[in-house]
């Protein structure tokens, strides 16, 4: 492979430089490419306990084709919604999957339950019909790959909850005071 290297590149003539059709051009650090998950559909799941076990959350995924073997990715999660019971949440923490495995989580001792965010508590009190929970977390992956990257979000933990997506415990849709929301996965493709 052969390497071009040169401080500026300008136009012979004019002040456009034109790349072959088929090619591209990355400067590093720039963002490629964004794929995003946006989801807004309530519902609920329930959540199987185990320090290695990683409950998916559905639809809260997101592929990507890298266009750089060299680029890296960066990702932002960001869940709302609420737990039943609410105190199982402190026994829980989110992660992210490439391709079905857990990555950039913590060192795991013993059985310790690992990933990369907790779930914040707005509110503590058996509250079913307001005051939701959240989490928002980043990170970033290098899968020196050109296929198909897919990112899921998972829940683990020591807990079995009953966890509610984009919505709190009691579903009710007639008072102002209670809360829907979204949940979302957004990758950014930065070049390497």
């Amino acid at each position: 492979m052969s390497s071009l290297r040169v401080d500026n590149i300008s136009a012979r003539t004019g002040t456009t430089i034109t790349i072959p059709s088929g090619n591209s051009l990355y400067a590093p650090g720039h963002i490629i490419q964004v794929v995003n998950t946006y989801l807004t559909a309530p519902f609920s799941q329930s959540i199987t306990s185990g320090y290695t076990t990683y409950n998916d959350i559905p639809g809260l995924a997101a592929t990507i084709t890298p266009k750089n073997i060299n680029s890296k990715i960066y990702m932002t999660v960001r869940w709302f919604g609420e737990y039943s019971p609410q105190s199982s949440a402190w026994s829980t923490i989110w992660g992210i999957k490439r391709n079905g495995s857990p990555i950039r989580t913590a060192d795991q001792p013993g059985t310790l339950a690992v990933g990369i965010m907790n779930t914040f508590i707005g509110y503590y009190g058996n509250d079913a019909d307001s005051t939701p929970e959240s989490t928002f977390f980043d990170c970033y992956d290098t899968p020196a790959s050109l296929s198909a990257v897919t990112y899921q979000v998972y829940l683990t933990g020591s807990a079995s909850p009953t966890l509610y997506t984009n919505r709190c415990v009691n579903s009710t849709t007639s008072n102002a005071d209670y809360e829907r929301g979204t949940s979302s996965i957004t990758l950014f493709e930065i070049a390497g």
